[in-house]
């Protein structure tokens, strides 16, 4: 299901910014509020 695929994509994104720190991208808190929008 599409859900799925956009879960694997939140793990990757997750993963990046852990190995570059967290807000080099997307701050946490956006991945959190579009966690439950998806």
């Amino acid at each position: 299901m599409e859900q799925d695929s956009f879960r694997e994509i939140n793990a990757q994104k997750y993963a990046l910014l852990s190995m570059f720190g967290e807000g080099a991208f997307v701050p946490p808190k956006i991945v959190t509020v579009l966690d439950p929008w998806v």
